[in-house]
């Protein structure tokens, strides 16, 4: 639904999304856009990982953890 772009990595993530479980929507928006860490140093991985606020029918229901990867550049390992 909405989408938020990395200033530093240039990496474009889905940051706002529905989610149907059965015949519930629920409405996911993160806390704060900017959620990425950049791990590139140690594991090198670059991902977006943080809070987000659950809501249905425009009523806020409850927090989520929400971890995305695989938008950034692919994870190189070895040769």
């Amino acid at each position: 639904m909405d989408t938020w772009r990395s200033p530093r990595t240039n990496a474009s993530y889905p940051v706002s999304m529905t989610v149907r479980t059965g015949a519930l929507t629920w409405q996911l928006d993160p806390l704060m856009d900017d959620q990425e860490l950049d791990s590139r140093q140690s594991t090198g991985a670059v991902y977006r990982e943080g809070a987000a606020r659950v809501s249905r029918d425009g009523a806020d229901l409850g927090r989520a953890y929400l971890e995305l990867t695989g938008y950034a550049n692919a994870l190189r390992t070895g040769r």
